[in-house]
């Protein structure tokens, strides 16, 4: 059985339940942050539109965020395009610039228009237990290397899509996130042991 739990919003500020990505003022950013939260890559999210947003959880649930933001959950500030599992009770806050999604989010909303959100407002998305832990958690980002769009934003899509879904299955084949420099750029990789 599906458990739903509720996200109460504490504090909005020119935020919005965006319907798609094709109502979102940055389309990838609206479609990618759906990506690495689990859910389809058109379904709504909130839009954070040079404001802030600032929430607490219920129950444990899966949470991701994209876009030029200041992200804190609890009093440590964290980096946006990836994805991070809430406890019951945490608070988060969100400033600038950005998309947030939920797993299993349930979000009411025209399907023409964006709906402002307030304070006090309940979200309901699915609970998460332990699927979404340890390396597989760490799959659910988006890569420094694809967080601007380079020509037709709905290609870029697709190869973050396959990009999420390779990372995903080397975590659960066991393989190991490692950091290469190469010249004066960082990059991540996931390495397998051959045996």
């Amino acid at each position: 059985m599906v458990q739903y739990m509720a996200i109460k919003i504490i504090e909005s500020y020119n935020t919005f339940i965006s319907p798609s990505p094709t109502k979102s003022k940055h389309k990838y950013a609206h479609a990618s942050v759906n990506i690495i939260s689990v859910n389809n890559p058109f379904s709504p999210v909130i839009e954070v539109n040079g404001g802030k947003l600032s929430f607490e959880t219920t129950q444990r649930v899966l949470f991701a965020v994209t876009g030029n933001a200041r992200v804190k959950i609890g009093e440590k500030e964290v980096e946006a395009w990836r994805t991070y599992t809430l406890e019951p009770g945490t608070k988060v806050t969100i400033e600038g610039y950005s998309y947030v999604a939920f797993h299993g989010v349930s979000l009411n909303c025209d399907s023409e228009t964006k709906t402002p959100i307030k304070p006090g407002d309940i979200i309901r998305c699915k609970t998460v237990n332990g699927e979404f832990n340890g390396k597989k958690l760490l799959a659910l980002k988006v890569p420094l290397t694809m967080r601007n769009v380079n020509g037709n934003w709905k290609e870029m899509l697709r190869k973050l899509q396959r990009h999420v879904e390779l990372a995903k299955n080397a975590a659960e084949r066991g393989a190991e996130l490692v950091k290469v420099r190469v010249g004066s750029v960082e990059f991540e990789m996931w390495v397998q042991e051959l045996r």
